[in-house]
């Protein structure tokens, strides 16, 4: 599979060389293939409630992908891709805190980073996540090898600690960005959808330095000190008052990128939108392609598939 992207990556590297910046979005979809009982070397995604059972374990394929793109939002191509079964982990194993990440299945976030840039030469590369990539070593990684990261913000945490078990003068990353000023105010056009109602939301923009610090359990602090990380946070948070039941829009986004100006913090929210252009591919090779019909009856033969049906979308 590798070497049946490969000849498309290049070509995307070669695009992208055209370009100034560009983004390289990553993302995870996972590929469902349950009722194909016969398939062989599936691996196992998830458990869901049946209609007439308790509980139904779904099988298939996990397809981590790095899209690339113009900042104006032209996809390019794959820049990089793995597709592979999940590997059960014993019970014991399930929630283990002491696990490197090197043998964690959200090393696939770092693989990916480091495979991307490798490709693209001179051209700046910005990889774009969602809050899955919000990952201490993610961003060690970026800051190691210069890659630029825009990452949305899963976890409140603590930052700007001076020492790694202190508690004094401890704060969470939302109430510190929320001490920020205002910079900007701008107005969003929020279409209509089954889960919400068409308006237009007041928002407003902060920016700021802070010091991510890390995990106090990680487990390489058994073998050497962690740094913090200089990172700057940019905050878009809806003032406005939405409809009854709803929430209101915020992102958190979290950037090795300097964030110095109203203009560069709103760069990166523009940016960030652009995130969905990976969640259409998906739906492309989804709903376009019904991928998931494919009755090949071996897991290394539909890899093989899947990378020519993801070139071709």
């Amino acid at each position: 599979a590798a070497k049946i992207l490969d000849a498309h990556a290049s070509k995307t590297a070669e695009r992208a060389k055209k370009e100034k910046v560009i983004l390289a979005v990553q993302d995870t979809s996972y590929l469902i293939y349950t009722s194909h009982k016969k398939t062989k070397g599936l691996g196992r995604l998830s458990k869901q409630k049946g209609e007439h059972v308790a509980e139904i374990n779904s099988n298939g394929l996990v397809m981590h992908s790095s899209l690339a793109l113009t900042t104006e939002g032209l996809p390019l191509g794959l820049l990089h891709q793995k597709i592979f079964p999940r590997i059960a982990r014993r019970p014991e194993k399930k929630r283990e805190d002491k696990t490197p990440i090197e043998e964690k299945e959200s090393f696939r976030w770092l693989e990916t980073l480091k495979e991307s840039k490798d490709k693209v030469g001179e051209t700046k590369i910005v990889t774009v996540c969602d809050r899955e990539a919000d990952i201490y070593e993610f961003f060690q990684l970026g800051e190691k090898i210069n890659a630029p990261l825009l990452v949305r913000a899963k976890a409140n945490r603590g930052v700007n600690k001076k020492a790694l078990y202190s508690k004094a003068n401890t704060e969470k990353l939302w109430e510190f960005m929320l001490r920020q000023p205002v910079a900007a105010t701008y107005n969003v056009n929020v279409s209509s959808h089954e889960k919400r109602t068409a308006r237009i939301a007041q928002m407003e923009l902060r920016f700021a330095p802070f010091a991510f610090n890390p995990p106090i359990n990680h487990v390489k602090h058994l073998q050497s000190k962690l740094p913090d990380l200089e990172m700057h946070a940019v905050y878009a948070r809806e003032t406005s008052t939405p409809p009854e039941g709803e929430e209101p829009m915020e992102w958190m986004l979290l950037t090795n990128m300097s964030v110095s100006n109203p203009e560069e913090a709103m760069e990166k929210v523009i940016w960030y939108t652009l995130r969905w252009r990976i969640e259409m591919y998906h739906k492309v090779l989804k709903s376009g392609f019904h991928i998931e019909d494919c009755r090949l009856s071996e897991a290394n033969r539909l890899i093989k598939y899947l990378t020519i049906m993801s070139i071709v979308a």
